[in-house]
């Protein structure tokens, strides 16, 4: 397997390699699209479920910094690995990279979906406050609401909660305010 592995990356370097000899690799954007052809080429040499969904996910990352379109796919793949984790404990802190990685797709719409497959209340509560956290970024106080109501942990909850209520006491809607406290 290891010999596998070991020919599969070397194969692909050889190939890049080739491409970059044959493009001019001095432009960053080329660059970065070679580099991340080998993160994607190396992560489907990883066997292990976990390491691959984490590895997918930290890719889809770096892909939203660069292009549009590459991270959804990436995405995909990572979702598709984790069916594969057996362990629910490490099933959701992969699940939990991947919602990061949506975040910042900007599918806050995956992202949701995603973090109701968390299991465990910490880690589903830290993807719900990311994605309130965005929400309310985005001056969207109501969804912020919504996603705060789903939160089950109690730290993770009074963290965006108490954020929600500075923002209705600043805007003048105490009794808002005051309904969030109870």
């Amino acid at each position: 397997m290891q010999l596998r592995r070991l020919l599969l990356v070397v194969a692909s370097i050889a190939v890049t390699a080739a491409i970059a000899r044959a493009q001019s690799v001095d432009d960053p954007v080329q660059w970065r699209g070679v580099a991340l052809a080998r993160a994607l080429a190396a992560a489907e040499t990883i066997d292990d479920p976990y390491r691959r969904a984490e590895t997918l996910a930290s890719i889809a990352r770096v892909q939203t910094l660069i292009d549009t379109s590459a991270p959804d796919r990436t995405i995909h793949q990572a979702l598709a690995a984790v069916e594969k984790i057996r362990e629910p404990a490490f099933r959701d802190w992969v699940l939990n990279d991947i919602v990061l990685a949506q975040i910042a797709a900007d599918d806050l719409i995956g992202a949701r979906q995603t973090a109701n497959r968390i299991e465990a209340k910490r880690q589903q509560g830290a993807a719900l406050v990311q994605i309130a956290t965005v929400e309310l970024r985005a001056g969207n106080t109501a969804a912020a609401q919504q996603t705060a109501a789903l939160i089950r942990e109690r730290e993770a909850k009074s963290e965006i909660l108490r954020a929600l209520v500075a923002i209705a006491a600043a805007s003048g809607e105490l009794a808002n305010a005051r309904d969030m406290l109870r």
